[in-house]
């Protein structure tokens, strides 16, 4: 796994081939205990894992893929809890668009990169939920093996 500190480092991302980042917060908690989880994953699976600490710079890259996201999500907390507003019903992630989520993880391929997406953007998974990503990563090697 390598750390990344810039967001000149991401054009590691621009290939062909599978990679996957983890965007973080130093002090983070529920980012502490994924990190041991998102290494586990580096080693059993042969793509490239790469982490960012998220902070002014990497909140450029943070916002874009936020603002990717265009069907209404449903908002949960870290125990997978409904987020709801003042008069009880739930928010999607884009009335909480300005709220920070991390641990963050993003899965890249560079055959899907294009004009608006330099990096090809397959899919994210918000929170602590590193379980998710690897049974995701799991499916994408029967994927390759499939189509071989």
């Amino acid at each position: 796994m390598k750390e990344l500190n810039n967001l000149k480092d991401l054009d590691c991302l621009k290939k062909e081939d599978f990679s996957v980042l983890m965007v973080y917060a130093e002090g983070c908690e529920a980012c502490a205990k994924a990190k041991p989880e998102f290494e586990k994953l580096d080693k059993n699976f042969e793509y490239d894992f790469y982490q960012i600490p998220l902070n002014q710079e990497s909140m450029e890259f943070y916002k874009k893929y936020e603002e990717q996201v265009k069907m209404p999500v449903p908002a949960v907390d870290e125990d997978g809890d409904p987020i709801v507003d003042a008069s009880g019903k739930q928010m999607t992630r884009n009335e909480m668009r300005y709220q920070v989520v991390v641990p963050k993880f993003y899965v890249f391929h560079g055959s899907e990169s294009s004009e608006e997406d330099e990096y090809g953007l397959l899919g994210k998974v918000d929170g602590f939920n590193v379980e998710q990503l690897g049974a995701i990563l799991e499916q994408m090697k029967d994927l390759e093996v499939d189509n071989g």
